[in-house]
């Protein structure tokens, strides 16, 4: 291969795959590769795929076994003699004098005064003037007034306002916008690439190989019109039509008439009766009578009565009783209890953990380049000097057949092989294919997450936790990926593993913090963003 294709080989490099899309993404590549260079008229391309090892990181996990030492304590009894004193009671009793006091009752006599009052009733009596009053009775006549109505008829004439409908048909055109699609099919011009051709050589004598050599003629870039290309496209062609609309509408029209009525009234007419009535009016009358009461008058006397009065008096005595005094004697004691006593010894147990470890891989990556068909000449750089040529791949003119000689032992290449790639080439599209492969993987990632999405919004659990698997194993240090894959295992009644996935979702935003929590969690409401939210509060802090 020629170092001028070098930028044919960095570009497809940017459309490397990795190993596990690598056959999905080889027919792509394919596919698309056909369709780019019948879109610019590279017909003569060929395709050159080889393999590339891209290196990246897996994480595995191994089962270790510590042996761990602990202390443990053994509980034992030993019986010890314990000296003590008990002290037992001795009761003896003596005779004590004591002093108490002996109430002694005495009578005492006494003249004491008192007061006797007692009651004394006069009879008394007095006039009491007082006024009744006794009615008279009077009869009397006056006129009353009143009304009474009689009817009267009278016939007269009224203005009476009535409506009659009318239809009326008016007709007036109104324009429509309408239209139709049309398919326009338009031919736009081919780019227009650089080749590089070969002008026809020559034979010329060598004196070194006394021979006929042919010289092949210099190279050029000539400017390679591609065929035209056909845009079909389909284009809204607007119409304008009038159509005569009829309306009907009813009009009313006010009339009058006069109509005859006949009208009642009641006429009043004011008359008088005589009413006798009696007036009963009460006259005062002066009267009195004789009262008789009782005044009731207190007497008092003093008298003198003997009063006899007991008195106590405390007379002190002299008394003698038995007390029992108690006196204690200590007597030397032995027993025998039981201690508990804690002995340390070492146990040695197992202990068997996880351990994660992240071991470098080589994966194989499948990179296809397109490379313009160049046909191969013999003796071009067959140890001559010819001008413009530089590489055994140079284009030659197309329908230009290089002539035999005898120089047969130079074997041409075939067309199927591939030219090999180059360390720095190869150097090159590795990196260029690493980037490209990460590209692709948030890509999918993303691709995969509004697919998820999408399932989990319609209930479909199952679905968006596959395809928000998928995500978060492209991209597993996004945390964004890892809340919803949470909901979607929650909504499925997988409380364990959502509860264990939300807490690596909590640690990977403290890693790396969302921007627009807010507007990315609009939808999540109510119980499910109380879990969320109580997570974040608990493991966040």
């Amino acid at each position: 291969m020629s170092v001028r294709h070098l930028r044919y080989v960095l570009a497809a490099c940017l459309l490397a795959v990795t190993a596990g899309q690598a056959h999905a993404g080889l027919c792509g590549l394919a596919g698309q590769m056909a369709r780019r260079h019948a879109l610019h008229g590279c017909g003569d391309c060929d395709v050159q795929c080889c393999t590339v090892l891209k290196t990246t990181t897996r994480t595995t996990y191994e089962n270790i076994t510590e042996t761990r030492f602990k202390t443990v304590y053994d509980t034992t009894y030993e019986r010890q003699v314990v000296q003590g004193v008990d002290r037992i009671p001795i009761t003896r009793y003596e005779d004590r004098e004591y002093t108490y006091h002996r109430p002694l009752v005495e009578v005492l006599t006494r003249q004491e005064p008192y007061t006797v009052t007692w009651p004394v009733y006069e009879t008394m009596s007095k006039d009491v003037h007082y006024v009744t009053y006794i009615p008279t009775y009077e009869t009397k006549t006056t006129q009353v007034p009143y009304t009474t109505y009689h009817p009267v008829t009278e016939t007269t004439t009224r203005t009476v306002h009535y409506s009659v409908p009318r239809t009326v048909h008016t007709t007036h055109t109104i324009p429509i916008h309408t239209g139709h699609w049309v398919t326009r099919t338009e031919e736009q011009p081919g780019p227009v690439l650089q080749r590089c051709v070969q002008e026809p050589g020559c034979w010329k004598w060598d004196p070194c190989c006394c021979r006929c050599v042919y010289v092949p003629g210099p190279c050029r870039m000539v400017e390679v019109q591609c065929p035209p290309i056909k845009v079909c496209r389909r284009v809204w062609v607007p119409r304008v039509e009038h159509r005569t609309v009829t309306n009907c509408q009813v009009v009313y029209e006010s009339r009058t008439r006069e109509v005859p009525h006949t009208t009642t009234r009641m006429v009043p007419e004011t008359h008088t009766r005589p009413i006798t009535y009696t007036m009963t009016r009460m006259m005062p009358v002066n009267q009195s009578r004789t009262i008789h009461y009782q005044v009731a008058r207190t007497m008092s006397e003093v008298r003198t009565r003997t009063v006899t009065q007991p008195v106590t008096r405390m007379v002190p005595e002299t008394g003698v009783q038995r007390v029992p005094v108690t006196t204690f004697q200590e007597v030397p004691t032995s027993s025998t209890i039981v201690v508990p006593k804690s002995i340390p010894r070492t146990v040695s147990y197992t202990v068997t953990r996880c351990v994660p470890r992240t071991e470098l891989i080589q994966v194989p990556v499948r990179v296809c380049v397109s490379v313009p068909r160049c046909d191969y000449d013999p003796g071009c750089c067959a140890g001559c000097d010819a001008p413009g040529c530089d590489a055994p791949g140079c284009d030659t003119i197309e329908g230009q057949t290089p002539p035999a000689g005898d120089n047969d032992d130079v074997a041409p290449l075939a067309p199927e092989e591939p030219a090999p790639l180059s360390t720095p080439v190869l150097a090159a599209g590795l990196q260029v294919g690493e980037q490209g492969a990460d590209a692709s993987l948030a890509a999918e990632a993303s691709r995969a997450f509004g697919r998820g999405l999408s399932h989990l919004w319609n209930g479909e659990s199952d679905a968006a936790i596959r395809q928000l698997q998928i995500a978060r194993d492209a991209d597993a240090s996004s945390a964004k990926y890892a809340y919803f894959l949470a909901l979607a295992l929650r909504q499925a009644d997988r409380g364990t593993e959502a509860d264990r996935t939300l807490a690596d979702a909590v640690e990977l935003e403290r890693r790396a913090p969302i921007s627009g929590w807010g507007q990315l969690m609009q939808r999540v409401q109510g119980a499910d963003r109380l879990w969320i939210e109580t997570a974040r509060g608990q493991l966040g802090r």
